[in-house]
């Protein structure tokens, strides 16, 4: 209804991964912000591109009209396009931190995150803690380490196993858990599951293109996450984030 859909274009989502391709026609209109906080200036590779396509793409966009504020923080080396998005240690992770604080400072509504590292941070801790804290709901991929044979992970992947994140992992166009999607470790869960194989969305040649892992999960999510904010601003006047 048009109360929603107003109400959609206030609701602010932050993706955090490898940039974005602003001129892809699904997405022209929709970029309200663009961040770099490591080398390269576009999307390179195509992975926060396809992230964007699914929050908010013209064509099958799940929050269509919500405002995208882009940050890339996974430079043009990153493994994105493949089932990994792993952010190293050191520059990586410091970036990230960064870019949390920057959707923070811009005030955002959701901030989505399809990246993941082994360690934890404590820069990233504190200001996922923060944005948190201050209402903005936070969603992140549990990785994608489920099935490596003898490397299987059992662990949810940093910064998706922060207290009060929203953990999102996949499944098949069954409903099955995808064999990739990372296994939740004794007294861990996961908050949430949808489609992450083969999922169709925009890509950094103006077309389109299938990708998968928990990666294509999480923006799915937060655009779900948007349009039940948008739900409670449209009946409401007012966001109940939890």
């Amino acid at each position: 209804d048009f109360a929603r859909i107003e109400a959609l274009r206030s609701i602010k989502i932050a993706i955090l991964d490898t940039g974005i391709h602003e001129l892809h026609p699904d997405l022209k209109g929709t970029i309200d912000a663009i961040k770099i906080f490591t080398s390269g200036s576009s999307d390179w590779i195509g992975h926060g591109t396809h992230c964007a396509g699914i929050v908010s793409g013209a064509k099958g966009g799940i929050a269509q009209g919500a405002r995208l504020y882009v940050a890339k923080v996974l430079d043009d080396n990153a493994s994105g396009r493949t089932r990994d998005s792993n952010i190293s240690q050191g520059s990586g992770a410091d970036c990230l931190a960064k870019a949390i604080r920057w959707a923070v400072e811009e005030k955002v509504d959701v901030i989505s995150m399809s990246v993941w590292t082994e360690k934890t941070h404590d820069g990233i801790l504190d200001i996922v803690m923060e944005a948190i804290e201050s209402g903005i709901i936070v969603v992140a991929a549990v990785s994608n380490r489920g099935n490596l044979g003898n490397l299987r992970k059992t662990n949810i992947a940093f910064p998706a196993s922060i207290d009060s994140v929203i953990r999102v992992g996949s499944h098949t166009a069954f409903g099955n858990p995808s064999d990739f999607s990372a296994v939740p470790a004794v007294g861990e869960s996961i908050d949430l599951c949808t489609l992450g194989e083969n999922v169709l969305s925009t890509s950094n040649n103006d077309l389109y293109t299938s990708m998968t892992g928990t990666s294509m999960s999480t923006p799915a999510i937060a655009g779900l996450c948007a349009m039940l904010l948008a739900y409670d601003l449209a009946l409401h006047g007012e966001n109940k984030r939890r």
